[in-house]
């Protein structure tokens, strides 16, 4: 890492721990500093804790942030009223329902409005789904069916996108050795009352369903600083039962990643987050993961083509991509993946029978060729695109081949 990255992450730990940040001891690229706060949605939090240091005033960068603090704050406003508007539809017609992740997560947060969100995600019963759309639809929202799966359905309602969920997992125990789908089936047995019909999850239910949800994203694509910086801000303004918590992530075969993970989040901010295993990663391999991390972006997407994501699921699979027979492995695995693979990626419905599989790869198809400007594109990509070997070794690190 850079030094601008190590002060980005120092200004994240300050946020944390509620001290002041000191001016940088180097130069810091401001414009840098800028970016990493908007790729990775913490504009609010670094203006928040930059805004009367001297290495920013009278610059650009800073005048960016400062607008992006404010616009953030006012959005935030914005689709908090919009979310109300939706809790009021479902409590006045007895709809069940869980908010999770951004919307609770929030409020772990020293101001919730600095904890920024794309959108509202809201659990509810498979079987009522019905009848939701039906509500959502007569009053003013817009089913959104580009970005809808199997599992997940999207509305807007005044340019705020909620997510309507029929589960909280779309993990295969056929691909991953711990059963998510299973463990989070029964999630309205593992929730508080808010009010009416409005309930969350259980704080030591949710904490494993945002381990999960983390590990989902760093298994495929990446995920950015704000998943875990959620962790200890969740884990410490809740009441979270640690034994329970390290019984889950066995269960779920996950005790190396949360391991890891929670080891990350007390390096980068003096968190005291729990260790279940031992666990050692050298700083050179640290610093190699911190860095993809950052220049990933919120959910990893930046700067990697679909060649790269295919490369990370040879590395997965020890391909060796530099040869032939590794692109060629890796080619037919993107364009004809199992059945497993997509429920447990592509959120395939699991209640459609196999032969449906090949409409739904052309379709996939054509979608990747219009959005990637043609395969001949996408081949040239993959040609050119190497393994990364060091992918592989924080893969095995963090227990995921396991």
């Amino acid at each position: 890492m850079n030094y601008t990255q190590e002060y980005f992450l120092y200004i994240l730990k300050c946020f944390y721990s509620g001290k002041k940040c000191k001016e940088p001891s180097e130069d810091v690229d401001k414009d840098l500093l800028c970016r990493l706060s908007e790729i990775h949605n913490v504009e609010g939090i670094v203006f928040s804790k930059i805004k009367d240091l001297s290495f920013m005033k009278n610059t650009e960068a800073y005048e960016t942030l400062k607008t992006n603090f404010f616009s953030l704050t006012m959005l935030n406003i914005q689709m908090e009223q919009n979310l109300n508007y939706l809790l009021k539809l479902f409590n006045q017609n007895h709809i069940e329902h869980i908010l999770f992740k951004g919307s609770i997560v929030s409020k772990a947060y020293p101001s919730k409005e600095l904890r920024t969100m794309g959108d509202y995600d809201v659990l509810i019963h498979k079987e009522n789904f019905d009848e939701v759309d039906k509500i959502l639809r007569e009053n003013g929202f817009e089913y959104f069916d580009e970005g809808s799966e199997a599992y997940t359905k999207d509305y807007y309602y005044n340019k705020t996108l909620f997510e309507i969920h029929l589960n909280l997992s779309n993990k295969n125990p056929k691909i991953h050795s711990g059963n998510s789908l299973d463990f989070f089936s029964n999630a309205f047995s593992h929730t508080v009352k808010i009010n009416d019909c409005t309930f969350t999850l259980d704080p030591t239910y949710h904490m494993m369903f945002l381990v999960c949800h983390l590990e989902k994203h760093f298994e495929q694509n990446g995920c950015g600083i704000r998943m875990f910086l959620d962790l200890p801000f969740f884990f410490e303004k809740n009441p979270i039962n640690i034994e329970k918590l390290e019984k889950w992530v066995g269960e779920l075969k996950l005790t190396d990643f949360t391991t890891g993970i929670f080891h990350i989040c007390n390096r980068i901010f003096a968190s005291k987050l729990p260790q279940f295993t031992k666990f050692e990663i050298d700083n050179e391999l640290l610093d190699y993961t911190l860095e993809k991390i950052l220049n990933g972006g919120t959910f990893g997407h930046i700067g990697k083509s679909d060649a790269q994501k295919i490369m990370m699921m040879q590395a997965k699979n020890h391909y060796d991509s530099n040869k032939l027979s590794g692109k060629i492995k890796g080619f037919f695995r993107w364009a004809f993946p199992p059945r497993e693979y997509m429920v447990a990626v592509e959120m395939w419905d699991m209640d459609k029978p196999v032969i449906l599989l090949p409409v739904y790869y052309i379709k996939r198809f054509y979608r990747t060729y219009r959005k990637k400007g043609g395969l001949g594109n996408w081949l040239y990509e993959m040609k050119n695109s190497n393994v990364d070997y060091n992918a592989i070794k924080i893969i095995d690190k963090f227990g995921i081949n396991k």
